[in-house]
């Protein structure tokens, strides 16, 4: 039973009496449809773009890291130092 504060409708509610959204002025619904279609079409396709170009980014990122990290744990990777022995005794410091 509904409360006595809550109004009840004269006539019954009908599909007529219902508000459908309409095509624009001189447009098909099959246009319409087209239309709309596309529309999400093209936003999906933007969201997938930025996240592939976030996920790139990111794996830039993530490898530039895990570099910095093998090289600092491998004592830098002795870049610059010689080996006395592939120098053939030339090097000074040996």
């Amino acid at each position: 039973m509904p409360e006595a504060s809550q109004a009840i409708p004269s006539q019954p509610i009908t599909p007529a009496a219902v508000s459908v959204p309409t095509a624009k002025p001189g447009e098909t619904l099959e246009q319409k449809y087209m239309r709309e279609t596309r529309n999400a079409v093209t936003f999906i396709a933007v969201i997938i773009g930025v996240l592939v170009v976030l996920g790139l980014i990111g794996t830039i990122i993530m490898g530039v890291q895990l570099a910095k990290l093998n090289n600092n744990l491998n004592g830098g990777g002795g870049g610059g130092i010689s080996n006395c022995l592939s120098q053939g005794g030339t090097d000074p410091s040996c």
